[in-house]
């Protein structure tokens, strides 16, 4: 009987022991120092369908596993230590999550990935020609590509979303064009033609002084500007000098053809000429559709020559055969100058010369018109311009032809 209760005693040891035993087995999941985790969640588009096959690797120990049908992933026995979990699938952009552990088991946030596309397509001129070195930029994810000699470019794994594809070329107005790209693998854009940015042949700058009596002086300064608009774009020119704040348009004169004003002082911030002497004018145009201005050349005033040379005879309604002798006293400003003389019959301001000589040398002070006059009253000046075509006017002097 002593036996029999010892026996039935150690059997029942046993069995307590192998219920109690695998409580404290850290491989069992029921046991308090199991130190395991189960991980898992979905993967799917950003329109929420689930996408199969994706690449799914736990960082922390490389394994790897793949989505099924439902987008669904699962890691199970992973160490309970946080980590990350990355996902891979061709045609859309590669992503990571961290995950944080606290316990055996671990359900993900759905991870949405984005899909991804190509774009390409061709730059070139308004006539067809390619333009190579393009910088094309998809402004999305700011990122940029050039165009080769062929006038290609190309977008490759971009994020599949509409936006826009920005030009830029050195001679070019900057421009962009909006791809619409959502839910296509590849896009082909139109070709694109870049409008050429129009050329500053020439520009002049000068100042005119024009001399009256007893000491009065009128002071302009006159802009003209030569432009070349290969593509026709050009909707308005402008002078403008930033550092008084000043910008004028400047007016189309079919005749020259050029671009040209004339300002006064009072046009000025400054209410002088003289004072903005030696500041940048920058010549500047706005493109047909296109609020920008884009800065084509500049100049500065050189000078205002605000003295004249003094005529000396004939003056005062003197009377003169013809065709008289013009004299006037010897000009010494300084600097590298010549003469232009004129004779008007007209007294009005606008009127214009029925005789001039330009290009008159520097040393000279006096010259015979090759002109016969009739008898009347005439008057005469002499301007000096200087190499810059600055220019300053003496006072008028009359004379009478009998």
């Amino acid at each position: 009987m002593k036996i029999f209760r010892s026996i039935i005693i150690l059997l029942l040891a046993v069995i307590l022991y192998s219920c109690e035993a695998p409580r404290s087995n850290p491989l069992d999941p029921n046991s308090p120092d199991y130190q395991f985790c189960s991980l898992d969640g979905y993967v799917k588009t950003t329109t929420g369908q689930a996408i199969i096959g994706v690449k799914v690797t736990w960082r922390n120990q490389n394994i790897v596993t793949h989505t099924d049908t439902l987008g669904h992933y699962k890691f199970n026995a992973v160490p309970q230590k946080s980590g990350q979990i990355v996902f891979e699938m061709d045609g859309y952009y590669s992503d990571s999550t961290s995950v944080q552990i606290t316990g055996t088991q671990k359900h993900i946030a759905d991870e949405q990935l984005k899909e991804v596309t190509r774009i390409d397509g061709y730059v070139k001129t308004t006539t067809g020609q390619a333009i190579a070195g393009v910088k094309v930029t998809w402004r999305n994810q700011n990122i940029a590509v050039q165009t080769d000699i062929n006038g290609y470019y190309k977008f490759n794994n971009i994020q599949m979303a509409n936006g826009y594809v920005v030009f830029e070329s050195d001679g070019y107005f900057k421009d962009s064009v909006n791809a619409q790209a959502l839910g296509q693998q590849t896009k082909r854009l139109s070709d694109f033609s870049m409008y050429s940015i129009p050329k500053l042949t020439n520009i002049y700058l000068y100042t005119k002084v024009e001399n009256g009596y007893p000491d009065g002086q009128e002071v302009y300064l006159i802009a003209q500007a030569q432009i070349t608009d290969a593509d026709k774009v050009v909707d308005s020119v402008f002078i403008r000098c930033t550092s008084i704040n000043f910008i004028k348009k400047l007016l189309y004169n079919s005749s020259i053809p050029d671009f040209e004003n004339t300002f006064l002082p009072s046009d000025f911030s400054t209410g002088s000429i003289d004072a903005v002497v030696g500041q940048t004018f920058e010549i500047v145009v706005k493109a047909k559709n296109r609020t920008s201005l884009v800065s084509i050349g500049s100049s500065y005033i050189k000078r205002v020559i605000r003295e004249e040379a003094e005529l000396q005879s004939p003056i005062n309604k003197q009377i003169v055969s013809s065709p008289p002798t013009l004299i006037w006293y010897r000009f010494l400003p300084g600097y590298n100058f010549t003469y232009t003389v004129e004779i008007y019959k007209d007294t009005s301001s606008n009127s214009t010369p029925i005789w001039s000589k330009t290009k008159v040398a520097l040393d000279a002070i006096q010259i015979v018109p090759n002109i016969t006059l009739s008898p009347g009253e005439y008057y005469w000046v002499v301007w000096c311009i200087d190499d810059y075509m600055d220019e300053t006017r003496s006072k008028k002097a009359s004379f009478i032809i009998q």
